[in-house]
């Protein structure tokens, strides 16, 4: 928006821009004021531009290898009191990056240029029959009735020893809601 008044002030003025975007002429001046004269900045801008021009030098110096965390500990070594996740924030924002150990894992690529091989043992890659088990997790597994209650029921679990038990393992909306008053009265488990 600053851009676009910077280019039209001239024929339009800045006031009736202003009127028009939602944005005060008092922060449009403001913040051409703040590009004219870098003292008027924010203290956590200024601070940044002095942490940037630190990390930078730190982080060349080492080779352009340190990470967050050896960057910021020297830093503190140096005697600049800065937060750990200042420090991240900042690389993140230049752009630095420390180097990992060991080699870069990387995926296989396929080069969607060239043809696919043909499939000379013609596989299937179906399964025979769609599992039962898949349509008795129901969408429903706990919540609140009241502050005081909760409610739990069946996870997957629970399901499968039912399934090996030979009990029905499809989804049933009755029994779901006719489960209801018993969980509310089992013991509550402690809440990780």
């Amino acid at each position: 928006m600053i851009t676009f008044i910077d280019d039209h002030r001239q024929v339009y003025g800045v006031e009736p821009i202003c009127r028009v975007l939602p944005i005060a002429p008092s922060t449009y001046y403001q913040l051409v004021a703040r590009r004219a004269d870098p003292a008027r900045l924010p203290a956590r801008a200024q601070r940044d531009a002095m942490l940037c021009g630190e990390i930078r030098r730190v982080w060349q110096e080492n080779f352009q290898v340190y990470g967050v965390r050896k960057v910021w500990r020297q830093l503190a070594r140096e005697g600049i009191q800065v937060a750990r996740c200042t420090v991240e924030r900042l690389m993140k924002k230049l752009g630095l990056r420390g180097v990992r150990r060991g080699r870069f894992i990387r995926t296989t690529v396929g080069d969607s240029s060239r043809p696919c091989p043909l499939d000379r043992v013609q596989r299937q890659f179906k399964a025979e029959r769609q599992r039962r088990s898949n349509g008795s997790i129901g969408s429903i597994t706990g919540g609140y009735l009241s502050p005081s209650a909760t409610f739990h029921l069946p996870r997957r679990k629970q399901l499968i020893m039912q399934n090996s038990l030979g009990l029905p393992s499809w989804h049933d909306s009755s029994k779901t809601v006719s489960a209801i008053p018993g969980a509310v009265h089992q013991p509550k488990l402690p809440v990780k």
